[in-house]
């Protein structure tokens, strides 16, 4: 593949590499602050969560309505909106966390 078709390394670092980066190329140490750290946990844990809903949650709903068991249906419909409202609260507080940054 040609080399000037890619992009250039700094854009694949994304914006925490690239500061990252820069930080230790001036010859200081880098340190991600804390709400950065978390922001980051926070954000693994919703993706995982949406994996778990789309690749285990929907599957087990298909299956349900397939064999026309609307009960099972529904107890699946249930767990997945259990679980999308524990991820809508997680976003809730990483909003939180960029609020109390940005005060304090």
């Amino acid at each position: 593949m040609d080399d000037d078709s890619e992009e250039p390394k700094d854009d694949r670092l994304g914006m925490l590499g690239r500061v990252a980066k820069q930080v230790v190329q001036s010859g200081a140490s880098f340190e991600m602050p804390l709400a950065w750290a978390v922001m980051t946990l926070l954000g693994v844990v919703m993706v995982a969560i949406f994996m778990y809903i789309r690749f285990a949650l929907y599957k087990k709903l298909g299956q349900t309505v397939a064999a026309a068991g609307l009960g099972a249906s529904g107890v699946a419909l249930a767990q997945i909106r259990t679980w999308v409202s524990i991820n809508l609260g997680l976003g809730g507080l990483v909003l939180v966390v960029i609020l109390l940054r940005c005060t304090s």
